[in-house]
């Protein structure tokens, strides 16, 4: 088991975030792929890890994401 945990307290809520994420610009999408799904990945990367969670599974959370953004996201959106 992962024994690395966040640092935040267990009833400390996450920030709000501004309207654009620092990360929104960063992130490569192809064509097709609904802005509020780019948003909202960006908003996640963000996002500091949950109390009490273990920061490595939320880094691949993150990581996982973006890949699917990245990499499937025009198509899941074309099929519907």
């Amino acid at each position: 088991a992962d024994s690395t945990f966040c640092t935040a307290s267990k009833n400390e809520r996450p920030k709000r975030q501004p309207e654009r994420s620092r990360f929104h610009s960063d992130l490569h999408c192809p064509p097709g792929v609904p802005e509020t799904w780019v948003q909202g990945v960006a908003d996640l990367l963000a996002m500091p890890c949950p109390a009490p969670g273990p920061d490595a599974r939320w880094q691949v959370l993150r990581e996982d994401s973006y890949r699917v953004l990245r990499d499937h996201a025009a198509r899941a959106h074309a099929l519907g």
